[in-house]
């Protein structure tokens, strides 16, 4: 069984670094330059289901810490309907 197999398609086809994104290039340039400086400041991002976000946190964090980074996950806080961001590795 090769590393992909028994992923589902949306993550197995997922982009997995900035410039392999192609929707919204210019953010991607801006998020490269910053991981590029390894000064990252906080960052929020927001949008609509399905927009990429999680997509676009994850390459950033590949790019700044390589292959360490094997998972995010987002939890939803009820009360301020916010989102937090876990590493895991």
């Amino acid at each position: 069984m090769t590393e992909r197999q028994g992923v589902m398609w949306v993550d197995k086809y997922r982009p997995t670094s900035l410039d392999k994104m192609e929707v919204h290039r210019d953010l991607n340039e801006r998020l490269s330059a910053i991981g590029a400086q390894g000064d990252v400041p906080h960052l929020l991002f927001y949008g609509p289901s399905g927009a990429g976000k999680k997509t676009r946190v994850v390459a950033l964090l590949r790019l700044l810490f390589g292959s360490a980074v094997l998972k995010v996950s987002f939890i939803q806080h009820h009360p301020i309907n916010a989102r937090r961001c876990l590493m895991m590795y």
